[in-house]
This record gives structure tokens, C-alpha cells and sequence, in this order.
């Protein structure tokens, strides 16, 4: 605080704070604008060198930012080496005596360089003026004396809901979740009458799970389902009597191919029964690989959200989508208009959620902490803030928990699933 504000208060009567209080004070009141000047100075780390500032605050809105580069030719690139604040031309009080906003200037070092020659060129490039923070906690404008309120909004992470039972005609809860990042594209999921799984990208129409699981790397309905479901081996002479694997209650994992003509005979998640075990009989099939859908824990979803997924999406009865035919589909919701072949869309699917580079795609340390914590995984990866194949089927199967147990979910206004946004 500047002498000349200290002796302003010191001469102005209304700065004396006076106590009509009966009862002495058992405890000093707690410094309640501490949070915004630590938020203000982890913002601007003014206090630490250029070099050593982390990826945090103003620092980090620059590293988004940059580099640019040159969009025609792609011959010139400008980088970034940081920041300078300097210092302000008026004091606290000479600001709200001349009705001038309390700022300091703030200027950025960039690097300009030319691909074709190698030529460097380095400066300091200004960028305005930056408003400081009093000793107060407060800012001013224009000689006015101003604060920002602390505002309580969604924390990132996974949120599970549920719709109270109102969507269903019999009452049962229909579930769903959301992937909220601290900057990028929500993926929403919930379920639908019939116990089918949809996927919603970015707020826009919505699409069946497995479409979004094709495109991360389970190509195949068999990777898929072998994700949900045991695998067993069934053989000869027990797949339609054994007492361990009843033919009734038993899916297929993976196709039925008939070896002489390459033709898939039956489709994997196809539940067995006589006319499917005659024409695996007919084709010399000595084994087959099942999942025993009357097992404990095991649930219909995948399998319901397949069948969808075929009705809707295949160009033909008999057949599957392929991992092109998917990526093509998310594409068609998320980019309307746009033409792309397979392996350009699977690039900007990628750059979307799940590329390292945080400038697209964001969880945060809160928002990668508590997606693990729900999920149960190693909360000790803070670090990794981008998303990953595994957290998307880490949802889908407490989703698929949650609708079998029909169990409570989070509450969305516990202060546990909040945060406060500061300065």
C-alpha cells in the first residue's frame, strides 16, 4: 500500500472502524479477501521468473494461443517466450482521485522465424494494459473501486444422474452420465427405454454407444462385447445341453463364418437357439465362444444397444458396421456438410478428445482427479488431463451398474461436485 493512500486514511475520519459491541471479541474476523488476491497472483505469477512460470493462469492462455503459424504458405511461424508486467503509472489513490483504472502494461516476447531461411527475428510486442489488484482485493476503474464475486459452478469430472423414473412408463430409472472437461466438448451418455445405450458428442444428436466404441479402438462387435462379458467356450455336444451353459441363456462373441464360402452364418451377439445351433451343427463347428448372459452381474445393454446400432446404421440385415462406416456416422452429427474420408476424420476425432494437446481438450487436475476417484483408477495420474480410451469404458460400465442395481447417483448440488470460480 503507497504512503500516499496510507496518509489519505490516516486524515479521512470515515476510515475508523469503531465497535458498538457489548461483548469483547473472543476472535478476529478472518481475512475474507485473502482467496482473491492468492487467485489474482496465481493468475498473473508476476513474482516468478519468465522462464520458470507454469502452465497455469495467463501463462497458459498464451501457450494455447501460440504458436501461429503462417495459414498459406506455412513458411513463417510466430513463438512465444513470455510475459512482462510493468509497473503502473499511478497510485492506488492517485487512480480514484483522477478517475484512472489502476492497470500496468503488459507486454509479450515473441519469435518470428522462417522456415525456408532460418532467419530469427525476436521483440517485445505490447498488448495493452492489465488491470492490477489492491492490497484490498479489489480493482479500479475509471476512479471507481470494483470487485469481481466469487462465483460456485459445476466441477469437471463425471456426473451420474438419473431421470427419477419418469421417462419410463413401468417407473424404472433411466441412467446417464456426463464428461464435463474444464475446456472442451461434453460426451453425454444415457439410457433409453429398452435398456439401450446412446452417446451424445458435443451436445448434438445423439448416437448408440458401440458407433463411439468402434471409432477407439474396438473395431469388431467380438472386442466389443469382450469387454462387457466373460468369454466361455462351449463345445461339441454341450452347446445345446450342457447344465453349466444352458443354450438359452448363452450370446455369441464372435461370428459364425462359414470356411467354404467366407459367409457369416450368424452374427456375434446373436443369443442361441434351435434353428442358430442346427446351422452351427450343419457347418462341423466344433467349438464356440459365448457369454452366459443369466450370470450375476451380467446385463443386456451391449447387446440391446447392437441390436439398435444393426436396425439403424447397417445398409444390410446380416452385417455389422465397420470402424470407417462409424467414424463416418460420428462425423456426419458433429460436422454436417463436411465430406472427410475415414482417416481424416479420425484425426479430428482425436484432436476433439483425446489428443495430449490441452489447447483442444481439457479435464484439468480436478476434473481428471475425480473422473478416477468415481471410476476407481490411480488417482496418483493427475497429470494426464487429456481423455483416454479406458475412461469412456470406465463410464459405460458403472452405467450399466447402476441401471442393473438401480442405486442412487451423485447429487449434482453437493458442494462436493461444485467448485469456486475466482478471479
Amino acid at each position: 500500500m503507497t504512503s500516499e493512500m496510507n496518509s489519505f486514511r490516516e486524515t479521512n475520519p470515515y476510515f475508523e472502524r469503531i465497535s458498538f459491541a457489548k461483548l469483547e471479541s473472543i476472535q478476529s474476523i478472518p481475512d475474507l479477501v485473502d482467496i482473491q488476491r492468492r487467485s489474482y497472483s496465481w493468475f498473473l505469477q508476476s513474482d516468478s521468473k519468465r522462464e520458470e512460470r507454469k502452465y497455469q493462469g495467463l501463462e497458459q492462455v498464451f501457450r494455447e494461443i501460440f504458436p501461429i503459424y503462417d495459414s498459406h504458405e506455412k513458411n513463417l511461424t510466430l513463438e512465444y517466450s513470455g510475459y512482462t508486467i510493468g509497473g503502473s503509472k499511478y497510485s492506488e489513490y492517485q487512480c480514484c482521485d483522477r478517475d484512472q483504472t489502476y492497470s500496468a502494461p503488459l507486454k509479450i516476447k515473441v519469435r518470428l522465424i522462417n522456415q525456408k531461411t532460418g532467419e530469427l527475428r525476436e521483440q517485445d510486442v505490447y498488448m495493452g494494459d492489465i488491470p492490477l489488484m489492491t492490497s484490498r482485493g479489489t480493482f479500479i476503474l475509471n476512479g471507481a473501486e470494483r470487485v469481481i464475486v466469487n462465483q460456485i459452478q459445476r466441477s469437471p469430472g463425471v456426473v451420474f444422474d438419473h431421470d427419477e423414473g419418469k421417462t419410463d412408463p413401468s417407473g424404472k430409472r433411466l441412467y446417464s452420465a456426463k464428461i464435463i472437461p474444464y475446456h472442451g466438448a461434453w460426451i453425454e451418455m444415457e439410457y433409453e427405454i429398452g435398456d439401450v445405450l446412446s452417446v451424445r458428442l458435443d451436445k448434438k444428436r445423439k448416437l448408440p454407444v458401440t458407433v463411439f466404441l468402434r471409432t477407439i479402438g474396438f473395431e469388431k462387435t467380438s472386442d466389443i462385447l469382450k469387454l462387457f462379458y466373460q468369454p466361455k467356450v462351449l463345445k461339441s455336444g454341450s452347446i445345446g445341453e450342457g447344465k453349466d451353459h444352458p443354450w438359452t441363456k448363452s450370446v455369441l462373441i464372435e461370428d459364425i463364418i462359414d470356411s467354404e464360402t467366407g459367409e457369416i452364418v450368424v452374427l456375434a451377439g446373436a443369443e442361441l437357439n434351435e434353428d442358430i445351433i442346427s446351422r452351427i451343427e450343419a457347418l462341423g463347428i466344433k467349438q464356440i465362444k459365448v457369454c452366459d448372459i443369466s450370470e450375476k452381474g451380467s446385463d443386456v445393454t451391449i447387446l440391446r444397444t447392437l441390436e439398435e446400432e444393426r436396425h439403424k446404421l447397417a445398409e444390410k440385415d446380416n452385417v455389422h458396421i465397420t470402424a470407417d462406416e462409424a467414424i463416418l456416422k460420428i462425423m456426419e452429427v458433429l460436422r454436417p456438410g463436411d465430406q472427410m474420408v475415414p482417416d481424416a476424420a479420425r484425426q479430428e476425432l482425436n484432436k476433439l478428445f483425446f489428443a495430449k494437446d490441452l489447447r483442444k481438450y481439457d479435464m484439468g487436475e480436478v476434473g481428471r482427479y475425480q473422473l478416477d476417484k468415481k471410476l476407481g483408477f490411480d488417482l496418483r495420474k493427475v497429470n494426464e488431463r487429456y481423455l483416454r480410451p479406458e475412461d469412456i469404458i470406465g463410464v459405460i460400465s458403472k452405467l450399466i451398474q447402476l441401471n442393473r442395481e438401480q442405486t442412487q447417483t451423485d447429487d449434482t448440488d453437493h458442494l462436493a461436485n461444485r467448485r469456486v470460480r475466482t478471479v
